[in-house]
């Protein structure tokens, strides 16, 4: 049960977030499995703010984020949304996407 309620209530906050087409997701279909969704948006559509208040919903829905190195310094941010704890080197091959 907690899966899916982590499951949609990101989807939720995709939906709610992608009301700007700047603001990208990699959602997985139905038959696709994944343990982490890649969260992106333009820093004119989402703050820090924004950013910290997503962060403290998947940690209370017993998620984890993490911020995609390569997006430090940009004017983008970019998110791992993680089912489970990541490595430091599981975070670097989800970034080389």
């Amino acid at each position: 049960m907690e899966k899916n309620m982590f499951n949609q209530a990101y989807k939720d906050m995709i939906k709610k977030a992608s009301a700007s087409n700047s603001v990208k997701s990699s959602i997985p279909t139905k038959t696709e499995t994944k343990d982490y969704y890649i969260f992106m948006a333009d820093g004119d559509d989402f703050s820090e703010d924004a950013a910290e208040d997503f962060s403290e919903a998947v940690t209370m829905l017993g998620g984890f984020m993490y911020e995609i190195p390569s997006f430090e310094g940009h004017d983008m941010y970019g998110y791992i949304i993680s089912k489970k704890k990541l490595s430091k080197e599981e975070i670097a091959e989800i970034d080389d996407f």
